[in-house]
């Protein structure tokens, strides 16, 4: 019987550290923050996904992104979330945890989605290192032309 509460409170310790592992802060960011990060970002290619909480399309590419974060990150590439949700950081920040997603989320303020020309999402953009755009897609983009642009950026 002890072995089996004891056995009980490991599980149920591994599934708190586990969500408080994906749990991230969500910090507002505004068009001229994110302009400085891709700017600042000289060794490592960059992924920008603008995403909302309710877009389903959103939601599909999330799983591919985790992957190759999970793959590239120490291999010269970065991914970033900017939600354009209105519902606040609160929203995305169960968001995030419910996906674990494993990279860092902003939320943009009012100006980012008129200075990036968001009309649609998701919205994905591809910085090669130093900040120079090089590939943008509207809608749903599947993980492994991700991958080949990521590839392309490494070479």
């Amino acid at each position: 019987m002890k072995r089996a509460c004891a056995s009980m409170v490991a599980v149920a310790m591994i599934c708190a550290f586990t969500a408080v592992a994906f749990a991230q802060e969500i910090k507002s960011i505004s068009a001229g923050e994110l302009d400085a990060k891709i700017k600042n970002n000289a060794n490592k290619a960059l992924i920008v996904d603008f995403f909302a909480t309710w877009c389903p399309p959103c939601q599909a590419e999330i799983p591919g992104f985790i992957a190759l974060y999970n793959e590239y990150k120490d291999k010269g590439v970065e991914i970033i979330g900017v939600s354009v949700d209105t519902g606040g950081a609160g929203l995305v920040q169960n968001f995030a945890k419910e996906k674990g997603i494993n990279y860092p989320l902003y939320l943009a303020d009012p100006d980012v989605a008129m200075k990036y020309g968001i009309r649609g999402i998701p919205d994905t953009h591809i910085y090669a290192p130093g900040g120079k755009l090089h590939k943008r897609h509207v809608g749903y983009t599947d993980k492994e032309e991700f991958e080949k642009q990521i590839n392309e950026l490494l070479k």
